[in-house]
This record gives C-alpha cells, structure tokens and sequence, in this order.
C-alpha cells in the first residue's frame, strides 16, 4: 500500500501521522508546534484554568438551585403547618360589619356600651395582648374582648359564636376563659371589695344609718343582735344567719310584719342578680363549662356587672321581663331546712318585737 498524508483540516483537531506499509509514527512536536496543533505553555495553563473556573461555578449554580429547592420546600412545610393550625374563614362580621350598626345594636349584641368595651379593651390590653409571629397572626384584643363578652352576654353554642366571629370553636372556648382570668384578676380587687376583718369595724358603722335598725350591735330584749347574713328558706337558722318565717304555718301579724322588713332588704340583692342575669344570660342557663372554671365564669361576670353599674349602663326593661319570663319557664325546686343553731331563735324573736314596735310607732310603710 502506497503511503498517504492527512489533509490540512485533519491537524486541527488531531495529531498528524506519517502511514506506511509497515507502521506508522507521530508527527515530530517541532512539525505539530508549527501547525498550531497541542499548544503548549502559558496558552495551555490558561485554558484549564479558564475550564476549571467554569465546572467551579457551574457548581455553584447547582449547589445554589439546591438551597433554593430546600427553601421552598421548608417554606412549603411550614404553610402546612400553619393551616392545621387555624382554618382560614372568611367570616368578617365584627371587622366589617359591626362598626356600621350603631351604638344601639353593639349594645344589644355585647350588652354594654361602646364606652364601656373600650374600657375593657384598654384595663386588659396588658394580659390579652399577643404578637404576631410568622407561625400565625394573633387575634387584636379588641376581638378577644368581643368574643368574650359574647359568650357571656349571649345563650348562643361555642360553635355559633365561633361562626359568627370567624374562628375556630376550640379558639372561642380558650378566648373566654382567658377573658374571664384576665377580668378577674387585673379588675376584681378594684370593683369588688370583700370585707376584711379591718373592714368590718367601718361597715358596721354604716349598717347603722341602715333602715333595719339604729344599733347593729346591740342588746334587743336582752339579746346581743350582731352583724347578719339575709338568706332563704333554704339554709338553716343561726345567729348570724337570719331567714324570714315560712308560709306553711299561719303567721302573726307581727311575723308577717318581720318577714316584709327581710324581704324589702333582700329585694336589693334579687334585683342586684336580676340585673346580672338580664346582662350576662350565660348565669341564667344551665353551665356549660367545666365545674372548675364555674367559680371563674361567675366572679368575672360580677365584676362585669360592677363597671355596668358604674358606667351607668342602663338595663333595658325588656331584659329584666326576659329575666322574669325564663325563671317563670324553669321553675327551682324549693328547699326548706328547720335546723336551727345556739340562740338563732332567740334572735329572731328579739327582731321581731324589735320591728313590731317601731310598726305601731311608724304604721305608714315606706
């Protein structure tokens, strides 16, 4: 076979041969360095330095595309998470709604004023405030106080209140609660004071200014009177428990007599829980909370119905007649108790002659 030459366009890309019958042998290096062909020193250096700058940012790239895979995908997880949590609703009444409706209508649905909710609003801010944080948004306290007034003022089930403020039914019941805690613990000792033993001294003083009798501590008919507690039917006689005469025997005049100046004392405590229960209808059904919280939900409640009467929130007629109106609905069982304790007897009988001669000194009834 005849020898043969690779053509010009061959060297570029590859080494140049000499073919001959027998073998055949690379072209020398001088021939190759002058073809242009495997360049040599600083052109060489600088074409793998170039190449490996390229395969190290195309590194890069895929590193940086992978960190941004691993963002989406924990972004992902923690938007999952945050709609187990809370339920997206779009039930907006109280945000967009309500503002709209007056003072008359906020009154009927929350039973105090506009003044007094934002009384609330501000006195409990301190313990009902939360901070939004990227897991999920808080809920303004000004909503916190509303769902928990709502609870309270209303005879509605957790899960109407909880469609009607847009949130979750579990979400109403931890609201009012902590309502109840934040209202009893930041406002209790300033709108209810319980005596004292300092206190009694100073109270006892003013019992005697009171209609019942001048002395509170005295000697009627040779009989130490002290302080007393009103009660019913219900609870026994002792001596600082005094209770009218029952009606199943024929009474006295001056039994009757005794009993009228009990109950006109008592009426100012009925009414007292009449407007109470007309305010907070929560109290007038049956509890639907935990019998732990029950002690909660009712000093809360008071309290409530303190800074009512203090603002000079006026109580419709129409509640006090729907007050009326359920416990004519639901009868009480009547409890009767005949056990009576040390002189209790004897201290009601000094309070009935007591009473029996200012009627024959003072026989007009105011």
């Amino acid at each position: 076979m005849g020898a043969c030459e690779i053509s010009d366009e061959s060297l570029e890309t590859r080494p140049i041969v000499h073919v001959s019958d027998s073998s055949y042998q690379p072209a020398s290096d001088s021939s190759m360095e002058m073809r242009g062909v495997f360049p040599r020193g600083p052109v060489m250096n600088q074409r793998s330095d170039r190449d490996q700058a390229i395969v190290e940012v195309g590194l890069a790239l895929v590193a940086l595309g992978s960190i941004e895979d691993e963002l989406n995908a924990a972004k992902a997880r923690v938007d999952s998470i945050k709609d187990s949590w809370a339920y997206v609703r779009n039930e907006r009444w109280f945000e967009d709604t309500l503002p709209f409706l007056g003072d008359g209508h906020f009154k009927r649905c929350f039973r105090v004023s506009p003044a007094t909710f934002r009384f609330l609003v501000d006195s409990l801010r301190p313990s009902l405030e939360r901070v939004t944080t990227n897991m999920r948004e808080s809920i303004v306290v000004e909503k916190v106080v509303a769902i928990g007034l709502f609870e309270l003022c209303s005879v509605a089930e957790d899960r109407v209140v909880a469609s009607v403020f847009g949130i979750g039914r579990s979400t109403v019941n931890g609201i009012y609660k902590e309502f109840c805690e934040a209202v009893v613990s930041l406002l209790e000792s300033n709108w209810i004071n319980m005596l004292s033993q300092s206190d009694i001294a100073e109270h006892i003083r003013e019992f005697a200014a009171g209609p019942l009798f001048k002395n509170p501590v005295a000697t009627i008919g040779g009989v130490a009177v002290p302080p007393l507690v009103l009660c019913d039917q219900a609870f026994p006689l002792t001596p600082n428990l005094i209770k009218p005469f029952g009606h199943n025997d024929p009474l006295r005049a001056e039994q009757k007599n005794f009993n009228y100046h009990i109950s006109r004392v008592r009426r100012v405590v009925e009414n007292a829980f009449a407007r109470l229960k007309a305010r907070f209808r929560f109290t007038s059904k049956r509890m639907e909370c935990d019998i732990a919280n029950a002690s909660l939900v009712i000093r809360a409640c008071c309290v409530l119905n303190n800074i009512c009467e203090d603002f000079s929130d006026a109580v419709p007629l129409q509640w006090l007649q729907e007050v009326q109106q359920s416990d004519s609905q639901l009868p009480q069982p009547e409890r009767s108790s005949d056990s009576q304790i040390g002189n209790a007897d004897s201290v009601r009988s000094a309070l009935v002659d007591y009473f029996s001669q200012r009627m024959q000194t003072q026989p007009t009834r105011s």
